[in-house]
């Protein structure tokens, strides 16, 4: 595998539901792990316009690195728009409310994503639903 492709493989890993975290979070469903997402013949990239990494008319840094991996699975790119306030819940299939800085989930959702590739803030109650990669383009914001 080429270094192209060892960081574009690392950028589509960003996140991943359903760790198991103390066995309180919910597995994500079929179509969410690599050999479903090769199965179904699509990757869906959970996107939130936000400067030139997601621009909302299918480009930006983080959508080009989005397509070049699935270019690399063989399967389909899918870019799916949506918001801060959603796009938790749309990758883990519930309603997640920041609460005291901690995660409380609430009630399903549809899962409309695979992975999240965005600007995207490690908070701490995010990493107590989701597991991240090593940030792809660090910043103090």
């Amino acid at each position: 595998m080429t270094e192209a492709c060892d960081e574009i493989h690392f950028i589509a890993s960003i996140l991943r539901v359903g760790s198991g975290c103390h066995g309180r979070w919910r597995r994500r469903p079929p179509g969410s792990d690599l050999p479903n997402i090769k199965a179904d013949g699509v990757l869906r990239h959970l996107g939130v316009p936000y400067a030139n990494f997601v621009t909302g008319s299918d480009d930006g840094m983080d959508v080009e690195l989005i397509k070049g991996f699935a270019k690399y699975l063989g399967v389909k790119y899918e870019y799916i728009k949506t918001d801060w306030g959603s796009v938790v819940e749309d990758l883990v299939g519930q309603k997640v409310i920041p609460t005291n800085g901690h995660a409380v989930l609430g009630e399903e959702v549809a899962v409309r994503g695979d992975l999240i590739a965005n600007g995207f803030t490690m908070l701490p109650w995010r990493m107590e639903v989701l597991d991240y990669s090593e940030p792809t383009f660090p910043s103090q914001i």
